[in-house]
């Protein structure tokens, strides 16, 4: 748990860095208390010269701590500023990456992007958090039907995928909470009654580190 604040500390130093190469440092997001504007989670990737600055806008979340989370009143979602000469200048225009919208389902809300650009097709993966449930009220539960069973993830926080082929221009994602879950089955009852290997995950945000050495079919392994 430690890790994660050191880690986002780094990724904004190497913001940092970068812009300082500039004649001006440059705000890509700026949040306004008085006006309820909140930025958090920063994550970068590059490709060639492109730069992307990925954020969560959770300017719309209205719960008591004015910060939100997934889970809280209103909705999150993830966007982008770009650069394409490596932080020297950035474009205006602010991308939307994956929409929070509704009050209900996958697409309430998505933030804590986790980011990575494959080294030989350029394709583009973002992970990130999901759904109406917050972390800590995350819970999964075994049911049982025919003697087969089965995991209840209609209160679990969900796990979102995208993937981008056009330098993070555009995002086609999905739901893929069920496919990481049932990666681990439930325990065998041993006192009569079941219990999921895994009780809630998280996708934790910030840079995916991808192997140099290890490769799978067509990408390696990150």
């Amino acid at each position: 748990m430690k890790l994660k604040p050191l880690f986002l500390c780094a990724s904004a130093a190497f913001a940092s860095l970068v812009g300082s190469r500039a004649a001006a440092q440059t705000v890509l997001f700026d949040s306004d208390t008085t006006s309820h504007i909140f930025f958090r989670i920063p994550a970068i990737i590059t490709n060639g010269n492109t730069l992307l600055y990925f954020t969560d806008d959770r300017s719309g979340v209205t719960d008591a701590t004015a910060w939100g989370d997934i889970g809280s009143e209103g909705n999150i979602s993830i966007v982008a500023r770009r650069s394409n000469n490596l932080g020297r200048s950035w474009k205006r225009e602010v991308e939307t990456v994956a929409k929070g919208y509704g009050n209900h389902g996958f697409d309430r809300g998505h933030g804590d992007a986790a980011v990575v650009c494959d080294r030989e097709t350029g394709r583009m993966l973002l992970m990130c958090a999901s759904g109406e449930v917050s972390y800590g009220r995350s819970s999964v539960k075994v049911t049982s039907e025919a003697g087969k069973l089965s995991l209840d993830l209609s209160r679990a926080q969900k796990v979102g995928r995208y993937y981008s082929d056009d330098n993070g221009l555009t995002w086609t994602g999905e739901e893929v909470t069920a496919d990481i879950y049932n990666l681990f089955p439930p325990k065998a009852p041993a006192d009569g009654k079941a219990e999921p290997s895994v009780y809630r995950l998280f996708f934790s945000s910030g840079r995916i580190c991808q192997s140099s050495v290890i490769k799978h079919g067509d990408y390696y392994r990150i």
